[in-house]
C-alpha cells in the first residue's frame, strides 16, 4: 500500500513517468532512472538506461541526479569507472544543499576517491551532513574522530558520532559503537 492506503500502481507510475520523462520534465527522468537503476516496479534493471535518464536530468540542474549520476560513475554503474566525474557530480549536489551529495562528497575527500585526500574538506562536508541527519556522515565523523583524521584523536567525540548514527539503526555505526564499548574507548 502507499501512502493514505490506496494501492500501488508501478505500472500507471511507469507509464506517467515515461511521458513527462520524455517532455523533458527532470524529476520524471531521474525518477525513472531509480526504478530502471533498481529493477523496481516491474522494470527490468537496465543501467545504462538509468545512466542515460540520469543524465538527462542532471544536464537540468536537478541535485538528486547529479548525486545518482555521481554514485553510477563512482561505481561503475552503466558507464565505466570515473571517480573525477563522481566528484565533479556531487560537488553540484551538495552546492545545491543535497545532503547525500555533502556525505559522498566528504567521503571522497576522506578516502581519497577522485581527489587528493583532504580531511580538512573531508570533515566540513561531512559535519555538514552529519548535522542535518545523515546517518552514514554521522558514522564518518565517528570514523575522524576515532582516527584523529583531520581533528585531533577523541575517542568520547567518536562515540557520540557513531552513538547518533546508530540511533538511526546504521550498521557501521553499529558495529563500531560495539568496539568502542568493547575495548573500552570513549564509553562509559
Amino acid at each position: 500500500m502507499g501512502k493514505n492506503d490506496c494501492p500501488q500502481d508501478f505500472g500507471k507510475a511507469k507509464e506517467y513517468l515515461v511521458r513527462a520523462a520524455a517532455q523533458g520534465h527532470s524529476k520524471a527522468q531521474n525518477d525513472l532512472g531509480f526504478m530502471y537503476n533498481n529493477g523496481l516496479g516491474g522494470v527490468q534493471q537496465d543501467l545504462p538506461k538509468a545512466f542515460q535518464l540520469f543524465n538527462l536530468s542532471s544536464d537540468q540542474g536537478y541535485c538528486v541526479a547529479q548525486r545518482n549520476l555521481g554514485v553510477m560513475h563512482q561505481n561503475g554503474q552503466g558507464t565505466q569507472v570515473n571517480a573525477r566525474r563522481a566528484y565533479d557530480l556531487y560537488q553540484l549536489a551538495a552546492d545545491q544543499e543535497d545532503i547525500e551529495g555533502m556525505r559522498n562528497l566528504g567521503a571522497l575527500y576522506l578516502n581519497g576517491i577522485g581527489v587528493q585526500r583532504n580531511f580538512p574538506l573531508a570533515l566540513q562536508w561531512s559535519k555538514k551532513a552529519a548535522d542535518l541527519g545523515d546517518s552514514a556522515a554521522q558514522r564518518n565523523m565517528g570514523i575522524m574522530y576515532e582516527k584523529g583524521q583531520g581533528v585531533p584523536q577523541d575517542y568520547y567525540q567518536a562515540s557520540e558520532w557513531y552513538q547518533l548514527a546508530a540511533d538511526q539503526e546504521h550498521t557501521g555505526a553499529l558495529f563500531a559503537l560495539g568496539v568502542l564499548y568493547h575495548n573500552g574507548y570513549g564509553v562509559q
